[in-house]
């Protein structure tokens, strides 16, 4: 999953787009790629996913 955040730079007044990208847990294969959907953090479900989808949006 990736968010994405736009900003406005302070000195330049210029928007920046900033992206991050998480791994997320998907056990029913339920949701599609450009889903929106609402995550929560949880304990480590495996060495990199920390996050579960929560409910679809």
């Amino acid at each position: 999953m990736t968010i994405k955040r736009t900003n406005q730079f302070k000195r330049y007044k210029k928007l920046v787009t900033r992206t991050k990208n998480y791994l997320i847990s998907d056990k029913d294969n339920r949701f599609w790629v450009d889903s929106k959907v609402l995550i929560r953090n949880y304990s480590l479900i495996s060495k990199h996913k920390s996050w579960f989808i929560v409910k679809m949006v």
